[in-house]
């Protein structure tokens, strides 16, 4: 997934050795990856307060708060298969560029563990104020907060100001700014130069208002916990962002509890094999609900998964994984059931189908490979039920919409996704109806044209195995299918979503929410305004009814009515079937039994402020 929040397996969300720009798949970006947000039920003006979320369905002790008896001090070892996309808060979108994110900066909102059904003010003193007619969000700022050396001042309201500027421009390319800030007044309709955005005023060095061009306060609220809102120093920073791409992410300055070693002119230490955290010397813990027990976090990268798992369950002072490692829960679990975190992912996989290739381009072609496909089949490769739960539609559980959207059961006229293991008489039936439509398939139903499908997926376990299933069964119906393997970040930026590569089907997509909200889950994946080169609508899907929905649904305060919206536009969207939802993630995590490791409800990782270990 593109966080991010994709939805990318055991391996590819989180690779900083390319730079790339993936989102929390959080991807998959992720990946982008995400549970808590500031959406609000905001009747004005009023303080918005976060809407409640169930508890996780699967929670164990493990990956629960654990302060009492919480040891202050230690180090440990998070062992990864790929480090963060990005350092720089402007530019990271996906779970474990967010795991760091979160432990070294302070965004405006932010996720607590121990209050894990609402969002909480960070750097923002409490909750946003939203005006009468949903166009105006005012933030108080926190007072006494610091950034790190060599800066060491005080933050105020211009930096957050600078930071989400800064993301417009072509210099800092942000994945998710236009869709979920693109109203605010004064901003630009495309990248270019840094410039000042006349909808965000700051009236005092504590207070952020901002100005928005429609009644849209309630998705840009909830966007405010996202790393855009982390302050970053321009008089520091306008010499790195003078440079295209900016060279802020090895100067980056911190706010949190931690930060990554410098020199003493800001250069990041280390970042090719492994990143040094260590504590923040201008932290003051009397601002900040964060415990941060650990002294020292060090992360390495480029681990063979089995391996590290291994060292990671057999060992001391350590922590695994950059993803959820499902497969080997499956393998492990009753062995060392009291070292894995649990928390349900909030994110849905599914592969993707280009809605402007022939024969793809065919509504019932679409639905008949929907309807052949062996979704349990796919999830077995992911480590079987303990993987999550066979999707039927787009918005995940516990996220606003699902229950609307007919829960586990999916929606009743959609009968090409009413079997997990697949129904070739359903399939046939779509097929013959595509042949009606002038596609080339014979009587039995099967395709007789000579179009060859290419198909991209990534090169890692067990993406790898769930692309060839894929492959398999598609081919069941007569498509010639050519499968190519490349690293997640070349799939991402250079063919899924990449009009030019003509690919007709992405396997190993996915979206995990970058808010509490289902906007955020279904505008970047299938908007048309979302399509563009290392964009996240995949499928290439560009309904002028659904777009619309989606504009209107947008403005819709918080609520039964705005969840409604959205589970019709999740209605109309797996009506359109363009890719095959299959799994609703379960999250897991590995650590050794003298961490006491606390999950975060927002990534589905570890959280490294409230973890601790044993001494």
């Amino acid at each position: 997934m593109s966080r991010r929040r994709m939805l990318v397996s055991l391996d590819p969300v989180d690779s900083r050795r390319d730079r790339r720009t993936l989102r929390r798949t959080r991807l998959v970006g992720w990946s982008a990856g995400v549970i808590l947000a500031l959406v609000a039920a905001i009747s004005a003006p009023v303080t918005a307060s976060s809407a409640p979320l169930p508890a996780p369905s699967s929670a164990s002790a493990v990956g629960q708060p654990r302060g009492a008896g919480a040891h202050t001090g230690g180090a440990i070892v998070y062992r990864a298969q790929y480090g963060p996309d990005w350092i720089d808060p402007g530019l990271t979108w996906y779970n474990f560029g967010f795991v760091i994110t979160y432990a070294t900066n302070r965004s405006l909102y932010s996720s607590n563990p121990e209050h894990p059904t609402h969002a909480v003010p960070d750097l923002a003193k409490g909750y946003p104020v939203v005006s009468a007619d949903h166009k105006t969000v005012t933030v108080s700022i926190r007072r006494g907060v610091r950034f790190s050396p060599p800066v060491n001042r005080v933050v105020t309201s211009d930096d957050v100001k600078y930071a989400i500027e800064r993301a417009f421009s072509d210099n800092v390319p942000n994945g998710y700014v236009f869709t979920y800030f693109g109203d605010l007044v004064g901003a630009p309709d495309e990248r270019g130069p840094i410039t000042n955005i006349s909808g965000i005023r700051t009236p005092d060095a504590h207070t952020i208002v901002f100005h928005l061009r429609r009644p849209s306060a309630t998705p840009f609220a909830g966007a405010l916990m996202l790393p855009i809102t982390v302050p970053v120093p321009e008089k520091y920073a306008a010499r790195f962002d003078a440079k295209t791409p900016s060279t802020y992410d090895t100067h980056v300055v911190f706010t949190g509890p931690y930060m990554i070693k410098n020199d003493a002119q800001g250069n990041l230490i280390g970042l090719a094999d492994k990143i040094h955290i260590v504590r923040n010397p201008n932290w003051d813990p009397d601002t900040d609900y964060r415990p941060a027990y650990l002294d020292k976090i060090t992360f390495t990268f480029g681990n063979d998964l089995d391996r590290m798992a291994t060292r990671t369950l057999n060992g001391t002072h350590r922590l695994c994984c950059d993803s959820s490692p499902s497969e080997i829960v499956s393998r492990l679990g009753t062995t060392y059931s009291d070292q894995i975190g649990r928390m349900p992912g909030h994110g849905t996989r599914w592969v993707s189908l280009n809605t402007t290739i022939r024969p793809l381009r065919n509504l019932n072609v679409r639905k008949a490979i929907a309807a052949a496909m062996d979704r349990r089949a796919l999830r077995a490769a992911r480590g079987g039920r303990v993987a999550g739960r066979i999707a039927k539609h787009f918005i995940p559980p516990g996220v606003p919409g699902f229950k609307q959207s007919h829960g586990y059961a999916g929606f009743q006229n959609a009968p090409y996704l009413a079997d997990p293991t697949g129904d070739h008489a359903v399939a046939k039936t779509y097929m013959l109806r595509a042949r009606r439509d002038g596609v080339r398939i014979n009587r039995h139903g099967r395709y007789t044209g000579d179009k060859v499908l290419l198909m991209v997926g990534t090169d890692s376990e067990p993406d790898v195995s769930v692309a060839r299933s894929v492959k398999r069964q598609v081919q069941r119906l007569g498509f010639n299918v050519r499968l190519r393997l490349v690293p997640p970040d070349r799939m991402y930026l250079q063919w899924c979503g990449v009009r030019a590569a003509k690919v007709a089907i992405c396997p190993n997509v996915g979206w995990f929410f970058d808010y509490f909200d289902p906007q955020s889950l279904l505008q970047p994946t299938f908007h048309g305004d979302a399509i563009f080169d290392g964009g996240n609508n995949w499928s290439l899907l560009d309904k002028a009814g659904i777009n619309h929905a989606m504009d209107h649904a947008s403005q819709v305060p918080a609520g039964p009515a705005r969840w409604r919206a959205w589970a019709d536009i999740n209605h109309k969207i797996t009506k359109q079937a363009p890719g095959v939802p299959w799994l609703w993630d379960a999250a897991y995590q590995l650590e050794s039994g003298d961490v006491r490791g606390v999950m975060s409800p927002y990534t589905s990782r570890w959280d490294l402020s409230f973890t601790s270990v044993v001494e």
